[in-house]
C-alpha cells in the first residue's frame, strides 16, 4: 500500500484569499490540485464532509477525528490517519488500526527525538512553516536528519507544509 502524492503535503488544505485554513474550500482544492493533506481534530466537520467525496489522493487526518467516521469511509485505501504523541501514521482495514508509517511534529524534530527500532514506508515531517513561519535551511537539516536516521530501509520523506503550492511552484520556476 502506497498513498498517492507529491513530496510536499498541504498543511490545512490549500488555503488562499478565497479559502480559509482547515476549511473544506482549502481541502478539496487540495483534492483538486492533487495534494495530499492533514486534516486537524479540530476540524471535525470537515472531515465527516469529505465522506460523501470521492477522493483523488491520499488524505491524513489526526487519529483524535477519526472516531465518528464511518469504516466505509477509513476502509479507503487513500485515508490515513496520524498520530501526533505516537509518531505513527496508520490505516485502517479489518476493524484493526495498521501503523504504515511515522508523523515526526516540529517539538519531535527540534528535540531530536525520532521513533527507534521501525522501518517505515513513509514519513511525514513538519515543516517550520506549520508553526514559524520558518526557514527553508531548517527543513533541509530536518529532512537531512529523518534521512541519516533511516538510512537503512525504503523510507519516503514527504514535507508537511502550510505553503504546499507555494513551494511546489518555486521548485517547478527553479528546475526550468
Amino acid at each position: 500500500m502506497r498513498p498517492s502524492y507529491n513530496t510536499t503535503v498541504a498543511f490545512r488544505g490549500l488555503w488562499d484569499r478565497f479559502a480559509e485554513p482547515d476549511s473544506r474550500e482549502a481541502i478539496e482544492r487540495a483534492q483538486q490540485k492533487g495534494f495530499l493533506c492533514c486534516v486537524k481534530a479540530s476540524c471535525m466537520e470537515e472531515a465527516q464532509w469529505l465522506e460523501g467525496r470521492s477522493l483523488t489522493v491520499s488524505i491524513f487526518l489526526e487519529k483524535a477525528c477519526v472516531s465518528r467516521l464511518s469504516p466505509a469511509f477509513l476502509f479507503q485505501e487513500k485515508v490515513f490517519a496520524y498520530d501526533i504523541e505516537a509518531q505513527t501514521i496508520e490505516y485502517f482495514r479489518e476493524n484493526a488500526w495498521r501503523t504504515f508509517g511515522c508523523y515526526l511534529s516540529l517539538d519531535a524534530l527540534h528535540a531530536k527525538r525520532l521513533p527507534v527500532g521501525v522501518s517505515p514506508k513513509i514519513v511525514l515531517f513538519e515543516s517550520e512553516n506549520v508553526r514559524f513561519g520558518g526557514c527553508i535551511d531548517n527543513d533541509i537539516a530536518h529532512r537531512s536528519l529523518i534521512r541519516e536516521h533511516f538510512k537503512k530501509s525504503q523510507t519516503d520523506i514527504l514535507k508537511v507544509s502550510d505553503l504546499a503550492e507555494y513551494e511546489v511552484l518555486a521548485y517547478l520556476k527553479s528546475t526550468h
